[in-house]
């Protein structure tokens, strides 16, 4: 990356500050920024900066690509080898809510978005055990049959090979 753009990149980083989290989550009881507020605050500072921003699909992952609308330079620059944050979803709608929340936490992350964490103290007190029965099972049985992925389930609570399979063969 040259200077220049790598100087439009930080002032856009500086100026973007904090975007408040705008949005409930039932089933996890966690707030998010939604990516309809994120896009817009980040569009008009990289357009003011000269930058387009493009979400790329390549190799079943996701990958955030910065243009220089001055230069054409590309950041980062891209080839059939580069990863991103791979989508693993196969149903279409399970596949865009996984593009959907990828872009906001890459995009939050590659622009250093400012937000209140909570997640690593979540991470550091260890995952809650999912029980069948509890309401959070019910809530995960709704979830899923709404099109929810079981990944996301399991990244908020700790699952049993049997609790998977009951929630799988309850929501099929």
């Amino acid at each position: 990356m040259t200077s220049k753009f790598a100087k439009k990149l930080g002032q856009v980083i500086t100026n973007i500050g904090v975007i408040t989290k705008d949005q409930t989550n039932p089933f996890f009881k966690s707030n998010y920024a939604d990516i309809n507020q994120i896009l817009p605050a980040i569009k008009k500072e990289l357009h003011s900066a000269g930058i387009t921003c493009m979400s790329l699909l390549q190799n079943n992952s996701l990958i955030n690509v910065f243009i220089d609308q001055e230069t054409g330079e590309v950041f980062p620059n891209i080839n059939n080898d580069t990863i991103g944050l791979e989508i693993q979803s196969t149903k279409a709608q399970d596949r865009g809510s996984e593009i959907t929340y990828y872009r906001r936490y890459s995009l939050c992350s590659s622009l250093l978005i400012e937000q209140s964490d909570d997640d690593a103290n979540k991470a550091s007190q260890g995952l809650p055990v999912m029980k069948e029965g509890t309401v959070e099972y019910k809530k995960a049985v709704e979830f899923l049959r709404e099109g929810g992925n079981i990944k996301r389930v399991s990244a908020s609570w700790n699952i049993t090979k049997e609790i998977e399979n009951k929630l799988k063969a309850a929501y099929v």
